[in-house]
C-alpha cells in the first residue's frame, strides 16, 4: 500500500504527505477557509440592484477575458456554492471534535452519549464448534441479504479496545437513503452474538455519522452523485485562480488610476 498511487492520493488528500498531525493541521485550516470563503462568497454575489442582481446570472462570452473570468467565478461560484459547503462541512468533521460535536447537538444528539446503546442480545446455551472467528463471520454473512461490505475488528484493536468482542461492522443497501450499517459485537471465546445496534434503531446523530463519508466522496447516492461531486470538486479548484486573477486586475486598475492621478 506504500506505493499505491490511490492510497498515495488519500495520504495527498489527508496530510499533504507530511507527518500526520502537522499535514492533518493544515487540510484543517484549509477547509475551514474554503468553508468562511463559500459563506462570504455567497454575502457578496447577491447585490441590492435589481439590475445588478440579473447580470449574476449570464456570462458575457464576448467580452474581455477579465470580464469572462469574473463571470464565471460568480455565476460557477454561485451554482457551486452549496456543494461545496457541503464537502467543506464534512472534511471538518474529521477535523475538530467541536464541529463534530455541534452537528450532533443539531442533530439532537448528545456527543457524549451517541454510539453507546448497543443493544444486549441474549447470547443462548449454543457450545463453539470450530474457529469463534468462522462463526462471527458465518453468522454476520446472514443478518443481510444485500450487504455490501464486513469489516471485523479483532478483540483488543481499536483506539479503545472492548477486549471481549468481536466487532462487526456491517454495510449494506437497502436504498434507504442514508449510507446504512449495523453493528454487532461478538463473543470473543465463543463467537456468539451479544449486542447489536441495528440500522432502523440508529438515532439521526448515527445515522448521519455513518453517511459522513459517503457524503464527504459523493457516493451517498451512486456513480451520478460521484460524478457530480467530482465536476464541483474540480471547479473549486479552479475558484482560487479565478478570485486571484479578479483581485490582480483590480489591483492593477487600482494602480494605474494612482499613477494618472
Amino acid at each position: 500500500m506504500r506505493y499505491d498511487w490511490i492510497h498515495l492520493l488519500r495520504v495527498i488528500h489527508q496530510q499533504l504527505l507530511l507527518n500526520y498531525k502537522a499535514g492533518h493541521w493544515l487540510i484543517a485550516v484549509a477547509s475551514l477557509i474554503i468553508f468562511i470563503s463559500i459563506i462570504t462568497g455567497v454575502v457578496l454575489w447577491f447585490r441590492k440592484k435589481k439590475a445588478a442582481f440579473k447580470q449574476r446570472f449570464t456570462i458575457k462570452w464576448r467580452a474581455r477575458w477579465r470580464r469572462v473570468n469574473y463571470d464565471i467565478h460568480n455565476l460557477g461560484g454561485f451554482y457551486t456554492h452549496l456543494l461545496i459547503f457541503l464537502l467543506a462541512a464534512t472534511g471538518l468533521v474529521w477535523s475538530f471534535d467541536w464541529w463534530a460535536n455541534g452537528i450532533y447537538r443539531l442533530l439532537g444528539d448528545d456527543p457524549k452519549t451517541v454510539f453507546t446503546h448497543q443493544q444486549k442480545v441474549q447470547a443462548g446455551n449454543r457450545h463453539l464448534n470450530g474457529d469463534p472467528l468462522d462463526a462471527v463471520c458465518h453468522d454476520a454473512l446472514t443478518k443481510r441479504l444485500n450487504w455490501t461490505l464486513l469489516y471485523i475488528a479483532m478483540p483488543g484493536s481499536g483506539e479503545e479496545p472492548d477486549t471481549d468482542q468481536f466487532s462487526v461492522f456491517l454495510n449494506f443497501n437497502d436504498h434507504g437513503g442514508w449510507d446504512e450499517s449495523d453493528n454487532y459485537g461478538y463473543n470473543k471465546h465463543t463467537g456468539i452474538l451479544v449486542s447489536q445496534n441495528l440500522m432502523e434503531h440508529k438515532t439521526i446523530g448515527e445515522k448521519w455519522r455513518n453517511s459522513n463519508y459517503a457524503i464527504h466522496t459523493g457516493s451517498i447516492y451512486g456513480l451520478p452523485n460521484k460524478i457530480l461531486a467530482s465536476v464541483t470538486t474540480m471547479f473549486c479548484a479552479l475558484l482560487p485562480i479565478t478570485g486571484y486573477l479578479i483581485w490582480w486586475g483590480r489591483r492593477r486598475k487600482n494602480n494605474s488610476t494612482r499613477k494618472h492621478s
